[in-house]
């Protein structure tokens, strides 16, 4: 997987890129080891319709704890 790091809101926020698919999906912390949903999906929806391919199937949204590493 690849990870990008961008500023959404005031909040950092992550793309991650899936080699396997070819599709992105959205990575938003809100804590410790806790997911913002919310704006997880928020982002992927404004995403497809920017036309990058997101993961449909969330749960193939993996999350991935200890970035950036």
């Amino acid at each position: 997987a690849s990870v990008f790091a961008f500023e959404f809101e005031r909040q950092e926020v992550y793309w991650i890129y899936n080699y396997k698919t070819g599709k992105f999906y959205p990575f938003v912390t809100s804590g410790p080891r806790q997911r913002d949903n919310a704006t997880e999906m928020r982002l992927g929806e404004l995403m497809k319709e920017q036309k990058l391919p997101v993961e449909r199937k969330l749960e193939n949204w993996y999350a991935l704890w200890g970035i950036p590493f």
